[in-house]
């Protein structure tokens, strides 16, 4: 069954004051939104580990203002998040194909991964080929101190760190 409707009267008054400034349009949600060559800057800024507010501080260089950019940083924090997800699940498979071309670039490069029942990482170690050289030939002090559940995977970062006769 197909509906019709029909216009029979319209009225053009607005139910609210409408924005006299142009510059403040870029907080009504019709109008915020960021152009897909920015989102393409963003995603690079965002690789190089770039801050939110940084970032926020560069696009208002662009556009010669922060009042002149047409979305506010939240909008950038909510991108950066978008391109967290799209990482979410690839990390551990990064990791895994760096350690190998490590490992093929360097014999010496030494890494284990252990899953759990779920495939899920349980624990990672790798020591690189020059750390492990060192330790083999001098083997003075190691270190080992942990930050507890200190990253996103909730997972404790343990480095051993060597201190050879150099310091």
């Amino acid at each position: 069954m197909d509906a019709w409707w029909r216009v029979k009267r319209f009225n053009d008054n607005h139910n609210h004051p409408l924005i006299r400034k142009p510059s403040l349009t870029k907080f009504l949600s019709s109008h915020r939104n960021i152009p897909k060559d920015e989102q393409d800057f963003l995603k690079i800024l965002h690789g190089c580990n770039i801050e939110t507010s940084r970032q926020m501080q560069l696009m208002a260089w662009f556009y010669g203002s922060p009042n002149n950019v047409p979305y506010t940083t939240k909008d950038i924090a909510n991108q950066r998040a978008k391109f967290r997800m799209e990482y979410r699940h690839a990390d551990v498979g990064s990791t895994v194909s760096y350690f190998q071309d490590m490992k093929a670039q360097d014999p010496d490069f030494y890494w284990r991964i252990k899953l759990d029942d779920e495939d899920w990482v349980e624990n990672l170690f790798w020591i690189d080929g020059a750390s492990h050289r060192a330790y083999a030939r001098y083997n003075d002090v190691i270190s080992f101190g942990t930050t507890y559940m200190a990253n996103m995977y909730k997972m404790p970062c343990a480095p051993f760190i060597g201190i050879n006769n150099h310091g």
